[in-house]
């Protein structure tokens, strides 16, 4: 595939399966997708700073940083705040999805997911980008 920009996708989640699961739905999807992972927020930050992904799959309930204090980091410095964040957790309250939006959050998905949601919400947070 020679001229192809691959897409960077990060996915963010302290479930192994969670993340591999959200790998695999990529990856079916036939896009150019480069997936990389990471277990928790202090991960997530490290690796972003090393390489900007051009959208993240955050978690929220993760030990240490959670992913709304990772959310809020990233829209507060300027170097990052461009990039769309789609949270995907299982928290389904109203308070849960406002917060998020709050942050800067580009989109919200309940677990557990559904194929055809994640595949098209990821679709389109990159080609608005």
């Amino acid at each position: 595939m020679s001229g192809t920009i691959l897409k960077k996708i990060l996915i963010v989640d302290d479930a192994p399966q969670n993340r591999e699961l959200l790998k695999e739905v990529l990856v079916e999807d036939k896009q150019s997708y480069q997936i990389k992972e990471a277990e928790d927020g202090v991960t997530a930050l490290r690796m972003i700073d090393e390489e900007l992904p051009d959208i993240i799959l955050l978690d929220i309930q993760m030990p240490g940083i959670d992913g709304y204090e990772v959310c809020r980091r990233l829209k507060a410095d300027e170097k990052y705040k461009e990039i769309p964040i789609i949270f995907i957790t299982a928290f389904t309250a109203a308070p849960d999805k406002i917060k998020a939006y709050e942050l800067g959050a580009a989109d919200y998905i309940t677990k557990p997911i559904n194929i055809s949601e994640v595949r098209s919400k990821v679709s389109l947070c990159l080609k608005a980008k």
